[in-house]
């Protein structure tokens, strides 16, 4: 299963949440806030870029890398 889809210009992102903890992926999602605009739906995040310029894809990977660090210094 890929983790980061793009459909439309809609980021779905895919976190198991029994390694990802919810409380980082909220904080990474409150970080890129000024980039997209962020939801929740059936258990996936869906990001809209908030300008055309920004790679939807590339988007996806760099908040899960947010993540991660996020998740590297607790």
């Amino acid at each position: 299963m890929r983790r980061v889809v793009t459909e439309g210009g809609v980021v779905l992102l895919s976190f198991n949440e029994q390694i990802y903890l919810r409380d980082e992926v909220d904080k990474a999602l409150v970080a890129f806030g000024s980039l997209c605009e962020a939801r929740r739906e059936d258990g996936r995040i869906l990001l809209t870029p908030k300008s055309p310029e920004i790679d939807p894809t590339k988007l996806g990977y760099e908040v899960y890398n947010y993540v991660l660090g996020l998740m590297k210094n607790l």
